[in-house]
């Protein structure tokens, strides 16, 4: 074990760098994180007969830099909510975080940023930066617009371009 106390739970729970399991100092064993509907794992602790629960991520986080700063958030780098290793684990603001999410379920055409307008009969990359609406373009083909969103969307998000 390579433990890690938990802050404000000094003494009660660490974190175990070597699995990233929260350790319950008072009963000797791992504490069991549940995995909650929005798809983020979640651990239970108490101190003082107060129980709170925690997102496991954002745990992981703090263990390892310290506090999270207001307003900001914890991304996961490949996507995958249930990758709580710390090289997957980064600060980002909410307008970040939304950039690095992948093709949505609804998504007719099957491409972040690219719509089709039905009465031009073309294709249109847009993209937005910080809740705005930075980058719009028109384009004959999906191939354009494949090939011009995945520029754009590079030279807008940088590290947190997310094409899929």
């Amino acid at each position: 074990m390579n433990l890690k106390p938990i802050k404000d739970y000094e003494g009660l729970y660490s974190l175990d760098l070597n699995n990233n399991q929260v350790w319950g100092h008072k009963k000797t064993i791992y504490k069991k994180a549940t995995l909650m509907n929005n798809g983020y794992y979640c651990i239970g602790l108490s101190k003082n007969n107060k129980s709170t629960k925690k997102l496991l991520h954002r745990l992981i986080y703090e263990v390892y830099n310290g506090t999270i700063p207001k307003k900001m958030e914890i991304d996961h780098i490949d996507n995958n909510k249930l990758n709580n290793h710390i090289s997957n684990l980064r600060l980002a603001t909410h307008s970040e975080n939304n950039c690095n999410v992948n093709v949505r379920i609804d998504n007719k055409i099957g491409y972040k940023n690219i719509y089709y307008n039905t009465k031009r009969k073309d294709y249109y990359v847009r993209i937005s930066k910080n809740g705005k609406y930075v980058y719009k373009k028109y384009f004959k083909t999906l191939e354009e617009a494949i090939e011009n969103r995945d520029i754009q969307l590079l030279l807008i998000h940088g590290d947190f371009c997310n094409l899929g």
